[in-house]
């Protein structure tokens, strides 16, 4: 393509190979840049040195006496030791061996709430009460407020308590309620179970 466009520029007169380039627009710098196939690319600077015989036996001595350690706390364990190794150097040398530790990987955010929230989750009846406050319709009645209680271990639910207005009262009473049923039925839970003992 490069060809074609460059030969017709050429042959035309009075068209330069810039204009046309504004018109496509494709910019000068790719267009008149060298191609360069992707094996033949190279990083810019000079090539890395190779490490020294001695530095690579300390670094390997070091990482299999501690195999828990990094290549950072390898070097700095080296250079504590009198032997001048870099951090870079620790890192070729346990990598070419395959010495690196693995990466841990990182746990999502959500994923550390819902630990610590499970930590926090009930073990029994009546040690996470719920409650929440909606807005129905009940037809003939209109719009009313339900405020709902459960026990967020047994998903009971323990009172419904329907007010026209929401205020804190409401939610008083509605409490009241929840507190009266979960005494009720532990009251009737013993005393059935004290018929099933006998």
């Amino acid at each position: 393509m490069k060809r074609s466009l460059t030969d017709s520029c050429q042959q035309a007169d009075g068209v330069r190979l810039t204009r046309v380039l504004d018109h496509l627009d494709i910019p000068r710098s790719s267009w008149y840049a060298p191609v360069v196939e992707p094996g033949e690319r190279k990083r810019p600077g000079p090539g890395p040195q190779p490490v020294p015989a001695d530095v690579e036996c300390w670094v390997l001595a070091m990482a299999r006496e501690n195999p828990w350690y990094g290549y950072k706390r390898i070097a700095v364990m080296c250079r504590r030791a009198g032997q001048r190794v870099s951090n870079r150097q620790a890192y070729r040398v346990m990598k070419e061996h395959k010495l690196l530790l693995k990466r841990k990987k990182r746990t999502k955010a959500e994923l550390l709430q819902a630990q610590k929230l499970w930590e926090l989750l009930p073990q029994a009846p009546n040690e996470l009460w719920q409650m929440d406050v909606t807005y129905v319709y009940i037809p003939g009645y209109g719009w009313w407020y339900a405020v709902t209680v459960i026990d967020y271990y047994s998903r009971y639910l323990l009172a419904c308590y329907l007010s026209w207005s929401y205020r804190t009262e409401a939610v008083c009473d509605a409490l009241d309620e929840a507190r009266a049923e979960r005494e009720f039925t532990t009251k009737s839970t013993k005393k059935t179970s004290k018929y099933q003992i006998k």
